[in-house]
């Protein structure tokens, strides 16, 4: 059962013409990317990205369906909002000319990528074809290692899985990301978790190099899912000049070890123990990153807890950081 059979039989006909737009639609997966195409009929760099982005869906369009609009139900295709304005301008064979529609209109790029993707046996689109412009779409269900998350002011980014801690599914960050015990967690401005341990240097006696680590622990109901990275299952060190990985946000970045320091104060106040200084790969909100051996991105060396960016990033030892927290990695 699918969700247009609750149109009945009354609607067959639309039922039909959506299907057809499907299978048209379902092209935009087979077809390599045509940057130089598009460009080629006038879309710009940032029509091109909403296109072809990996934050995107295929084609910049989310699916075709049923919407009902002044109190008609009318096909739709849904595209990404970026599509919806600003003509498309043809590069012409005739100086000054433009795509058009049927009617004489100047095509938008969502009207010239629905009519690229039409199947070729269901004719012509109908006249009251609908194009919704829709935001960005997030997944608010499944979180993993390399999230991006926020504890009140603080934002961070999820860290290594461990656990389980009192029969409940955890995973550690940058205890300066989050200091409040108790605090909720929010990951795409949805409740994730809370706060079940933190230590940071701003809470360390003077002088005194520390942990700088959280355990966060996962709600019952919060739906974990893939990384894009492979799963971490065992920690290791590495030496000055090795390589390391992190893959943050989507991202995969590399850098190079090069120094290893037993305590590293950053300030007149109170240090990070066991760190491990490496090229910069992080920014602001990058803090909890786990940090992978390149040569095994299984094997995770670490968390980031700090940098200069441009400059250096600072990882701390993740047995370090375990131990501290007296909790161990999750597999």
């Amino acid at each position: 059962m699918g969700v247009l059979d609750v149109l009945g039989s009354d609607h067959q006909e639309l039922v039909s013409y959506v299907g057809d737009l499907q299978r048209g639609l379902a092209r935009r997966l087979e077809l390599p990317p045509n940057v130089a195409g598009l460009q080629e009929v006038g879309f710009t760099p940032r029509h091109v990205e909403a296109v072809y982005s990996a934050d995107t869906p295929p084609g910049g369009i989310f699916g075709a369906g049923v919407v009902d609009l002044h109190d008609r139900l009318r096909p739709a295709v849904f595209v990404i909002m970026e599509l919806m304005t600003a003509p498309v301008e043809m590069m012409p064979s005739a100086p000054g000319a433009v795509l058009t529609s049927a009617g004489g209109a100047v095509l938008t790029p969502a009207q010239r990528l629905v009519e690229t993707y039409r199947d070729q046996d269901s004719g012509a689109l109908w006249g009251d074809l609908t194009l919704v412009g829709l935001p960005r779409i997030r997944n608010y269900g499944p979180v993993a290692a390399g999230a991006g998350i926020a504890i009140g002011s603080e934002t961070c980014t999820l860290g290594t899985p461990v656990g389980p801690i009192g029969g409940l599914r955890g995973y550690l960050t940058a205890g300066h990301g989050a200091r409040t015990i108790n605090g909720p967690v929010l990951a795409g401005g949805v409740a994730i978790g809370t706060v079940a341990y933190s230590s940071y240097r701003e809470q360390a006696q003077s002088g005194h190099a520390v942990p700088d680590v959280a355990v966060i622990t996962l709600d019952t109901q919060t739906v974990e899912g893939p990384s894009g990275a492979p799963p971490i299952t065992g920690v290791g060190l590495t030496a000055p000049n090795t390589l390391v990985s992190a893959f943050i946000h989507g991202q995969l970045r590399q850098a190079r070890v090069w120094a290893l320091a037993p305590e590293l104060f950053p300030d007149s106040y109170a240090g990070w123990g066991e760190a491990i200084l490496c090229s910069p790969i992080s920014a602001p909100g990058d803090s909890g990153s786990p940090v992978r051996r390149d040569d095994n991105t299984s094997i995770c060396v670490g968390h980031i807890v700090g940098g200069a960016e441009g400059y250096l990033t600072v990882v701390q030892h993740l047995q370090y950081q375990l131990d501290a927290a007296r909790v161990a990695l999750r597999i």
